[in-house]
């Protein structure tokens, strides 16, 4: 496999270094990530996460993936999203809303990322999906309001539509998910997607993170 090197940052965001992805997420280096949301007429795509990746089987951004060394955000999330979701696009597709800071520290894990996130608005439902098993269980479509409901407590379960990455066929079905189906430490960035979500299926382009 590959080794993968990315760009360590400051605090201010200035770049300090480069190291091993590897690395950076085992003594907790601030480095850079882009995370690529499809935002529905009533739901927001979150990826059901792989088994072989970390946090699998719980919900996340659509598309993300590391920013490789010297790479800008569009080029990797490009990149990304046709492997992840066998989606194409061009640049001017994607639509940027803002950062996101994530801190998380697990057993031998400590991971510091800032990452640059877009949107899309789709122009097709589960049928333009290509999942890659390799890295994600499925797709799931989490309705704006209802998905907010859910982060809140303020509903326990929610049955979301799924396309599951299926290596023989594409299935869709219905899985009863919580709050703790989603990634956490993400809770209140999760709900300002779904609430920003909602705007920017409106039309809206001017929403930020």
């Amino acid at each position: 496999m590959k080794t993968e090197f990315v760009d360590v940052y400051d605090e201010s965001l200035k770049i300090t270094g480069i190291t091993e992805r590897e690395t950076a997420h085992r003594i907790g280096s601030l480095h850079k990530t882009a995370q690529w949301w499809l935002i529905d007429s009533d739901s927001v795509y979150f990826q059901i996460r792989g088994k072989n990746v970390a946090f699998p089987g719980l919900l996340d951004a659509t598309v993300g993936g590391h920013i490789t060394a010297g790479e800008s955000a569009e080029e990797a999330l490009l990149r990304e999203i046709e492997e992840e979701v066998g989606i194409r696009l061009r640049t001017s597709e994607l639509t940027f809303v803002g950062q996101n800071k994530f801190d998380y520290k697990g057993e031998g894990v400590q991971v510091r990322e800032f990452s640059e996130v877009y949107f899309t608005k789709a122009k097709k439902k589960f049928r333009k999906f290509r999942p890659d098993p390799t890295e994600l269980y499925g797709i799931a479509a989490v309705p704006f309001r209802s998905g907010r409901e859910l982060i809140q407590g303020k509903t326990a379960y929610l049955s979301l539509k799924v396309m599951l990455a299926d290596e023989k066929e594409r299935n869709e079905t219905l899985l009863e998910m919580g709050k703790k189906s989603f990634v956490p430490g993400n809770f209140v960035y999760f709900e300002r997607v779904l609430e920003i979500g909602e705007l920017f299926a409106k039309g809206e382009r001017q929403v930020r993170i």
